[in-house]
């Protein structure tokens, strides 16, 4: 699992999503009223990483969660670069030229469960700096992509059907998810910005949808498991329900 951040803030991640009796693989305050994606049991949208409710899961015991950090900030660290773009599956790493207006990402986690038939994905970030907006791309690939920590050209290992979950966070209010799918055959009216294939397309809005949740904190929180305070702005969450999004049919069993 690597984390990359990109000049389109993209955080890559190599999952292991195995649907059997268990998966393997905004801004808000903690207050009454929050709930969780029905049949899950994360605490997806209260903006930090502690359970609140007895019985409840958050990023400190979160099922099946699985830590990435990015590499420090400065010459050394990486980015997408010269040119690429989110739909490129032939792509530059470079380092040393990570633009300062984009999120300097530090850490991310992910984590998973099978409850109440459905399978939950769950998504969360960590950033150095508050710039208000945060976009985030969370891809998901069934094939093991190359080292993208070296710079150079890459070829990425992209299958029809792989997920990009889209993380759009505007500065205040409650972040939108959105769900697309990588296609390589059909019409190029379905591709999300691209004007051919392959491309990003057939977009969910998720949020809308009742398939997802989220939060970026409003307050300080704390990160129990790096052990770090995180100002307000810095950290943001997801919960979604890849089974109601039609990922997972209910009652199947498909690996990533």
């Amino acid at each position: 699992m690597r984390i990359l951040r990109t000049k389109y803030r993209r955080v890559r991640l190599a999952l292991s999503l195995a649907v059997t009796a268990t998966v393997v693989l905004t801004m808000a305050l903690v207050a009454p009223g929050l709930a969780n994606l029905p049949g899950s049991t994360f605490e997806g949208n209260d903006g930090n990483l502690v359970v609140n409710t007895a019985g409840n899961h958050d990023w400190e015991n979160a099922p099946n969660r699985v830590r990435g950090d990015d590499l420090p900030s400065g010459n050394s660290d990486n980015s997408f670069g010269q040119g690429t773009k989110e739909d490129d599956p032939n792509v530059s790493v470079v380092t040393g030229s990570i633009p300062p207006q984009k999120s300097n990402l530090t850490r991310f986690y992910v984590g998973s469960e099978f409850a109440s038939g459905s399978n939950f994905l769950y998504l969360a970030w960590e950033r150095t700096n508050v710039l208000g907006s945060a976009n985030m791309d969370f891809e998901i690939n069934h094939l093991t992509q190359p080292d993208l920590t070296s710079t150079g050209r890459k070829a990425l290992n992209r299958t029809a059907g792989d997920l990009l979950i889209t993380y759009d966070f505007g500065g205040s209010g409650t972040p939108v998810l959105g769900l697309l799918t990588w296609v390589t055959t059909g019409a190029t009216s379905q591709c999300f910005s691209a004007n051919s294939l392959p491309c990003w397309g057939n977009r969910v809005n998720l949020s809308a949808a009742g398939f997802a949740e989220g939060a970026v904190n409003t307050v300080t929180v704390t990160d129990p498991i790096a052990n770090v305070s995180l100002p307000a702005s810095t950290f943001g969450e997801a919960a979604v329900n890849l089974t109601a999004a039609g990922v997972f049919p209910a009652g199947t069993c498909e690996a990533f």
